[in-house]
């Protein structure tokens, strides 16, 4: 076990760190993961790829094609499906709602 000293991150960072791994790809064990952001890996990383969709759509009015590709999506379709499955409401659909 590792020594406390001024090397040793706090629990705050660790789990700071634990997030990012999950935004990067990076291997974090499921337990440790879900237990510091409530959710799994998975569902971690989706939740910020579609938040930044949302933001996309809202601020730059890219199409849905160029928010896929600059989210990660393999395609439109792709990105529609899970947009979908995550919010409750197609891409268009939740884009209406939110413009006046």
């Amino acid at each position: 076990m590792l020594a406390e000293d001024d090397n040793a991150m706090t629990r705050a960072e660790a789990q700071a760190f634990k997030r990012a791994c999950c935004c990067f790809g990076l291997v974090v064990t499921s337990t440790t993961s879900k237990a510091s952001t409530g959710v799994s890996p998975h569902r971690y990383q989706l939740n910020t790829r579609i938040g930044k969709a949302q933001e996309l759509l809202l601020t730059k009015g890219e199409s849905l094609s160029m928010v896929a590709a600059a989210t990660g999506f393999a395609d439109q379709s792709h990105f529609t499906r899970t947009f979908k499955r995550v919010t409750g409401a197609t891409p268009h659909e939740w884009h209406q709602n939110r413009t006046p």
